[in-house]
């Protein structure tokens, strides 16, 4: 039987969402409170699946059930094949065969779903969401992620914790701690006209040291457009005056990291600020410090990577949760240990940076620096 194509499936299951992420398709499927929130997120992801050899897939609307004798720890129901993850918001069920990843996913009934209450959220999100998108980036951020890392680790590529950008000769990952300073730096580049966009937080990594678009939005926080007028009008532009009088009072209140934005690079900066993906040819961990001056030094794929893994611990959190709750109930031989977890990801970062000859610095940013001492000192002494 002649196989079906892309285009067929599409016409078969026209609410389904498929993109690639470097070697991995990923499926949204599904009808659910959040699945159009969810599938919109992705929607200037690559939709070329030819050089994809993993599978993930999402459906929304159901969860699968652990099955009879699944052993209950905390919120976590452990199966024999399906491992249920009882959220009180969105719980959702993970079925592995070591090479294809199912999660099912479903949004509980709630007060949040009512047509009075949904759009009166937007009213105290950071990012004024409505109850839906809410959620979505909820899922994202504790669902998505995790479950792309477990998908892909045997693929031989990795999430890592950086904002990343490329000219077509060069392609800069800035890896560091939240809040050092990854995402004004890469906005900055963006505004040159001179560099595309690869992430903003995660970016994934494979073994040859390719680094693929990320799928998700850029979050823009007040902060990241303080004293930036052009940035600032091009994010905050054609916005309701709701919308601008919230911005406006958290940011006065609560203060310039209360309030965010998040918006696709695209509808920023233009269509053409984006790339497909980039060969990296520097690696720059960014981490702040009590010194007084900006300092450089020379570093190794191997550090890079034992640091980058370290700060990718924390971002993925619940993911290491979720595999030791999935261990303390039986020794599965289809789940990766934590350790296995941390040591796969160590290694697919080292190998990548090697296998792409990436120059490796550590760079040491003082307390008092703003975005623009950061960027020209990277300019100066990094990139020349």
């Amino acid at each position: 039987m002649r196989p079906t194509t892309a285009a067929e499936e599409d016409r078969l299951e026209p609410r389904t969402k498929r993109v690639a992420l470097g070697r991995l398709e990923i499926d949204l499927s599904g009808a659910d409170f959040i699945a159009d929130s969810v599938r919109e997120e992705v929607a200037h992801q690559s939709s070329d699946r030819s050089q994809c050899t993993g599978r993930l897939s999402f459906h929304f609307g159901h969860t699968a059930d652990a099955g009879d004798g699944a052993v209950e720890i905390d919120s976590f129901e452990v199966g024999e094949t399906v491992v249920h993850l009882g959220d009180r918001l969105m719980p959702c069920s993970l079925r592995w065969d070591g090479t294809d990843l199912q999660v099912t996913v479903a949004s509980t009934s709630g007060f949040w779903k009512s047509p009075f209450f949904a759009p009166a959220v937007r009213l105290i999100d950071q990012s004024f969401n409505d109850s839906s998108g809410r959620l979505s980036k909820r899922f994202y951020y504790t669902v998505f992620d995790q479950a792309v890392q477990i998908a892909q680790v045997p693929l031989r590529q990795s999430w890592i914790h950086s904002s990343a950008v490329t000219n077509g000769e060069r392609t800069l990952l800035f890896m560091a701690w939240g809040g050092v300073g990854k995402t004004s730096t890469l906005l900055k580049m963006l505004e040159t006209g001179s560099w595309r966009f690869l992430s903003d937080d995660l970016a994934v990594i494979d073994e040859t040291g390719t680094v693929y678009r990320s799928p998700q939005k850029i979050q823009v926080f007040a902060s990241n457009v303080a004293g930036q007028d052009a940035l600032r009008a091009r994010l905050l532009g054609g916005r309701s005056s709701i919308d601008l009088a919230h911005w406006a009072m958290r940011r006065r209140v609560l203060g310039p990291k209360s309030v965010r934005r998040r918006v696709h690079v695209e509808d920023l900066f233009g269509v053409d600020s984006v790339a497909v993906s980039g060969r990296v040819t520097d690696a720059v961990y960014l981490r702040r410090t009590t010194a007084p001056d900006f300092q450089v030094d020379v570093s190794t794929p191997r550090d890079l990577a034992r640091l980058g893994a370290s700060v990718l611990q924390a971002e993925l959190d619940p993911l290491y949760l979720w595999l030791t709750a999935i261990h303390s109930a039986s020794p599965f031989q289809n789940w990766p240990t934590v350790d296995e977890m941390i040591r796969d990801t160590t290694s697919i970062i080292e190998a990548g940076l090697i296998k792409a000859g990436s120059r490796c610095v550590i760079v040491d940013v003082p307390k008092w620096s703003g975005p623009d001492d950061l960027l020209r000192f990277v300019h100066d002494q990094v990139l020349s």
